[in-house]
């Protein structure tokens, strides 16, 4: 009686010791999965954020830090994509974007809040979260390079002459965002008016038109193919062979 009455006092100091162990385990289990739903949800809306930013990105000058409105956008696909924020200190006013450029050829953004532990209150139970993504800046360009040849030059995709530079203004497009009340006075390089794209120009004009210095189309869209230029490297002989003739502007430039 003795020793059975030993192995029952020593199971319930184990019993003692091992119980708040489990219980801080599943509380810690019903605390991170919460945490790490919402970081999944809000690197999403943020991807989402950093990857429009680029490509409006691309129509700034150089130190131009409004963003378009950045925040307003994230907060927006947050309530798009339904993210609850109910343990987010302040809720939606408690997330902070970070946007800035690297070289100006990334996009830097980071995101930062404050997560309510649910089995804390106040400052203590507040965890500081901080995601990052970074995007390349949107240019309209794509570069396929061949470094094995010599007396390379440049083509586009459905071009129908051959550059000899690759910074020919042909090549490297000067994309501009006017307002649609500019449009009607808006001249390209060559004093003349600009007409609908083919592609864009009939679909819904949200934030104001696209046009090009050199160019004689407006553009509603920032993503229009018409502004993208996908540019291959070859050899001469081979454009040659093709029939294509030397770009204008680059043959001036040569002289």
């Amino acid at each position: 009686m003795r020793q059975n009455a030993k192995e029952k006092g020593s199971l319930t100091v184990e019993a003692i010791l091992v119980l708040p162990l489990c219980m801080m385990v599943i509380v810690g289990l019903m605390t991170c999965f919460p945490l790490l739903r919402l970081q999944l949800q809000l690197q999403s809306v943020l991807v989402q954020t950093v990857q429009m930013q680029a490509v409006y990105a691309g129509t700034q000058e150089e130190g131009d830090a409004s963003w378009l409105g950045a925040e307003g956008e994230l907060l927006a696909l947050c309530q798009k994509e339904q993210v609850d924020l109910d343990q987010v200190t302040a809720g939606m006013l408690g997330l902070h974007l970070f946007l800035d450029t690297e070289g100006n050829e990334v996009l830097h953004a980071i995101l930062t809040y404050q997560f309510q532990l649910p089995f804390l209150s106040g400052r203590l139970g507040r965890v500081t979260c901080v995601q990052q993504c970074r995007c390349r800046i949107w240019n309209g360009t794509v570069y396929v390079e061949n470094p094995d040849t010599e007396h390379l030059v440049y083509y586009t995709e459905y071009g129908t002459v051959y550059h000899t530079y690759l910074d020919c203004t042909y090549l490297k497009l000067s994309i501009h965002q006017i307002p649609v009340n500019q449009l009607p006075n808006a001249r390209n390089e060559a004093g003349a008016r600009y007409r609908a794209c083919e592609l864009c120009g009939e679909d819904a004009v949200k934030d104001g038109y696209y046009i090009t210095t050199q160019g004689d189309c407006y553009h509603t869209r920032l993503t229009c193919p018409g502004l993208s230029r996908y540019i291959k490297t070859v050899e001469l002989e081979t454009v040659l062979e093709q029939g294509m003739r030397e770009c204008s502007r680059c043959a001036r430039r040569r002289e």
